[in-house]
């Protein structure tokens, strides 16, 4: 057995949107999702419309709530909203930490490692809302253009998640996550089939497993960023010449 000792780096600071929801294990907003430490900070006044709307006074709240993690200790800065990936250049100019605001951020990773006829598929909150500017933000090579598909005409997503202070029932929202992640996956007309998914919207990775179950793909989401995020932040410590075979 390899001699390991693990190092307990600091927390990753998560910044929320002020837009009251249910958040189950699984939500960046819920403590119980992560292994390791994480502190959340409400962005006051700045609601999902006005991130939707791309409101530049967006900025200086989101800077102010950024900086209020970091004197909590955060060593690093992410969101509970894939949408902020609009304000990802902004605010990590002004920071001095990682910073990491979507897992859109992944979009260029993954486009790495698919094959030529392969594409990614993302899942968002809302599909008319999410512009190409957004992607392009994330760094999504122009000659790669992702698929997306959207869940905001879906009846208990939109009660559940996109309402304020709506009813979430999990095991319906799932059903309607699972089905348009089968969607998702179908060949568009120049025959490119999706080789890997990443949910834009945060309030996705609860369903993560029953739609890998469903459509057989890695799946990416927020967790995955700030849990490989994490792991840079606190790099296990291994004690070389010991134990070697």
């Amino acid at each position: 057995m390899h001699a390991v000792s693990s190092y307990k780096g600091p927390p990753v600071g998560i910044l929320m949107l002020d837009h009251a929801l249910t958040r189950p294990p699984g939500d960046p907003g819920n403590q119980a999702t992560f292994s390791f430490p994480v502190i959340h900070r409400t962005v006051r006044g700045v609601s999902l419309k006005r991130l939707l709307d791309r409101d530049p006074e967006i900025l200086n709240p989101l800077v102010e709530a950024a900086e209020a993690l970091l004197r909590q200790g955060a060593g690093a800065i992410s969101s509970g909203c894939g949408f902020f990936i609009y304000f990802q250049r902004e605010l990590s100019q002004h920071l001095n930490v990682p910073v990491m605001l979507s897992s859109l951020l992944q979009i260029p990773t993954v486009q790495q490692f698919l094959g030529p006829d392969q594409r990614i598929g993302v899942l968002t909150a809302h599909s008319e809302r999410l512009t190409r500017e957004h992607l392009l933000k994330a760094g999504m090579d122009p000659s790669k253009p992702v698929k997306v598909l959207g869940l905001q005409d879906e009846p208990f997503f939109h009660q559940g998640v996109l309402v304020e202070n709506g009813t979430l029932r999990a095991d319906k929202v799932q059903a309607e996550v699972v089905a348009k992640a089968r969607e998702l996956i179908q060949p568009d007309a120049t025959g490119a089939r999706v080789g890997a998914v990443i949910f834009e919207c945060t309030n996705l990775p609860p369903y993560a497993a029953a739609v890998q179950a469903a459509v057989k793909l890695p799946v990416f989401d927020i967790t995955t960023m700030i849990e490989s995020l994490y792991a840079a932040l606190a790099r296990r410590k291994f004690e070389p010449g010991r134990n070697l075979p």
